[in-house]
């Protein structure tokens, strides 16, 4: 065949091809012949999801660029449900063989149906559709902007506007900071939130993590790095990037951790000044505390703390001037002996309701320490090991998970109850660490969330097993005997007695048509209703010390964390961020040291770090973030043992002359280490 009828043909099937798309006969002949010498890339088929005979419309003129304003009366012509919907931004199906009018409803279809996103079909579509960075590429983003003209200008924008802007804002095309804005803007304006949640939360976990990292924490940060302030578009998209947040809470499609916002929870990032904004009702990335990390929030918890403490120290001061008594003190001063530490707390806690919030001063009756924290830090160290003691009574140690738990037996010191809670409100309320480990439900509880089947599953883990599995059961409910009853210790510890999970519960037997009701009575049971009493005394006195605004950025885990601190000894970050008084980082014994930390199994770690902090417990940014930081200070010859000041957590290093020496040394300060007594 002549060369020159070859071209011909092509331009020709390329000419039918091209008129597909509604263009003029001359513009459409001299667009075949520039995609046939490769100077142009086929255009794309926006039309064919707004057919003029679904919307009574005809195609979008070529002057004004704008389509159909009747687009959702044309989705469900190319996709077998309403809402599997790229809108403008579909490539037509025609070069499949696939016929779109044959994929038209057939019945009516329910909102419910509608709201399932086919993104099966999506992704087919977004594969073949051009970058964002390519020309068809940035007309991808005008036409997404029309989109949401669309939607903004609609006077009752329903369910399937709120797909469109969802899936809109999950497509490639959206990283343009334009179309962005546009978007998060409509989002933020939502009247019916709901409809946005529902279609948010059927994008899958890929879909959402590209969302949250990709796009929308992308631009929060740049923005905040290259402006240094704050504007509307920040404002706006992290309003969006809520809204994914509270779809994620319903669909758990990815991990919280991925909505932290490293722009934020840097060091460099003024949290003072995000505090004081929220205390004053202007926006704030406090009323979206799910981008701040637990040690980010546990640092506006301080600053509350301060706040507080200063407000209740200036007072006693002025009180002071009128009056000698314990009242006008500055400081909430605990005077107790260790022989009596637990019994000189009570009293002393019993009587200080007014004075707990004022800064915290521990004194060892005999000793000479002076509390500048590590005294504080040894006493409730102390303090929790009695607390454990089963003589005490109070609380309970879980066999498998060695957890601590109410004793639902032990009603008749409700007072004890409300002491314990102050104990753990004032460790927190002076940023102590604790050495105990509560189940995470109690931090739930603490903040108003009420216990599901699924929290015990890390507390009783075993139960929880038992009762899954009862779950599961089709059939045999008769064999197993069960009624609607639990067993709960007798008052003084001796055997158990039944109690009714409903009224007259030892009479209704465990069916497959109830057994969904027993396993969540039963659960409630064991968090809730058996010790209700002990648990509201202990949040009583938690609250009294514990509370205020600051705590409602917490998540049980975040306050887990800021009570009970991690348990990782990093001691490379610390090795990193230790000041040397007297040495140089290459001295013989300052690399013994190191060498010998490092040999340490982890109960040895722990002693060390009690030692030198007062605390075994890590701060929730490890060791590196130690306050103040810790120090290597020379002192002395070998002829010394080795000491701490816990109060500035300073490690009193002699200059050993050998490396076993050294260790000999430090394993005899660390047997005999319980005590204060300065140098």
């Amino acid at each position: 065949m002549d060369p020159r009828d070859e071209l011909k043909r092509r331009i020709s099937e390329r000419f039918t091809d091209v008129k597909r798309y509604h263009l003029p006969d001359n513009q459409a002949a001299a667009l075949s012949v520039s995609m046939e010498a490769g100077r142009k890339e086929k255009p794309i088929d926006v039309y064919r999801c707004f057919p003029a005979e679904a919307s009574g419309a005809g195609p979008a003129s070529e002057s004004t660029g704008q389509h159909s304003n009747q687009w959702s009366e044309g989705v469900g012509i190319l996709f077998s449900s309403a809402a599997t919907f790229v809108l403008s931004l579909a490539l037509s199906l025609a070069n499949e063989g696939e016929d779109p009018a044959s994929c038209a409803p057939k019945r009516e279809v329910k909102d419910d149906e509608r709201l399932l996103i086919d993104w099966r079909k999506v992704d087919h579509l977004i594969a073949r559709l051009p970058r964002p960075s390519s020309k068809h590429g940035l007309k991808m983003v005008d036409l997404g902007l029309d989109l949401v003209y669309e939607v903004e200008t609609n006077p009752q924008p329903g369910w399937l506007e709120a797909v469109a802007l969802c899936t809109l804002l999950t497509l490639p095309w959206a990283e343009h900071e334009e179309l962005l804005l546009a978007i998060c803007s409509q989002i933020e304006i939502w009247e019916d939130t709901k409809q946005l949640m529902r279609a948010l939360s059927q994008i899958g976990s890929t879909r959402m993590a590209e969302l949250v990292s990709a796009k929308l924490q992308q631009f929060i940060v740049l923005r905040l790095l290259t402006l240094q302030t704050l504007d509307r578009a920040i404002e706006s998209t992290v309003a969006a990037l809520g809204m994914a947040w509270q779809a994620n809470e319903a669909s758990n499609l990815v991990d919280r951790h991925l909505f932290h916002c490293d722009a934020i929870n840097a060091d460099e990032f003024d949290i003072r000044a995000d505090y004081m904004r929220w205390l004053q009702g202007l926006f704030s990335f406090c009323s979206y505390s799910f981008m701040y990390e637990a040690a980010a929030k546990a640092e506006i918890l301080r600053l509350q703390n301060r706040v507080e403490m200063r407000e209740e120290f200036q007072q006693a001061l002025l009180m002071s001037f009128m009056s000698d008594s314990r009242e006008a003190q500055p400081y909430f001063v605990l005077k107790v002996r260790r022989e009596h530490l637990l019994n000189d707390t009570v009293l002393q806690m019993r009587h200080a309701r007014t004075r707990m919030k004022r800064p915290l001063k521990v004194v060892f009756v005999g000793e000479a320490g002076v509390d500048e924290g590590g005294v504080a830090k040894e006493f409730f160290q102390l303090l929790t090991d009695q607390l454990l003691n089963p003589d005490f009574g109070m609380l309970q140690e879980e066999v498998e998970t060695r957890q601590l738990w109410f004793r639902a037996s032990h009603i008749q010191s409700l007072e004890e109850f409300e002491l314990i809670g102050s104990l753990v409100g004032l460790a927190i309320y002076n940023g102590i660490l604790l050495d105990v480990s509560f189940p995470l439900v109690l931090y739930r509880k603490l903040l108003g969330n009420v216990p599901t089947f699924e929290d015990l599953r890390d507390f009783k883990p075993s139960i929880y097993s038992n009762l899954e599995r009862l779950r599961q059961l089709d059939s045999g409910f008769e064999d197993l005997g069960l009624v609607f009853q639990a067993e709960q210790e007798n008052e003084f510890g001796d055997g158990f007695h039944p109690v009714d999970l409903r009224p007259g519960g030892g009479d209704v037997p465990v069916t497959q048509d109830n057994v969904l009701e027993y396993i969540e009575e039963y659960a409630r049971h064991l968090m809730v209703t058996s010790i209700s009493s002990q648990f509201e005394a202990f949040k009583e006195g938690f609250s009294k010390v514990c509370g205020g605004a600051a705590l409602e950025l917490f998540f049980a885990e975040d306050l887990q964390l800021v009570l009970q601190g991690i348990i990782c000894y990093d001691w490379g970050a610390l090795r990193q961020h230790t000041r040397l008084e007297g040495f140089s980082p290459s001295d013989d014994v300052v690399l013994w040291f190191w060498e010998t930390v490092g040999e340490y199994d982890e109960e040895q770690q722990r002693r060390l770090l009690s030692f030198v902090t007062g605390s075994d417990r890590v701060p929730i940014k490890g060791l590196g973030a130690l306050t103040p930081p810790f120090a290597l200070v020379k002192n002395g010859d070998e002829d010394r043992l080795p000491t701490a000041h816990t109060c500035f957590n300073v490690f009193m290093l002699p200059a050993f002359k050998d490396k076993a020496t050294l260790q000999r040394r430090m394993q005899q300060a660390l047997e005999n280490s319980q005590g204060f007594g300065l140098q």
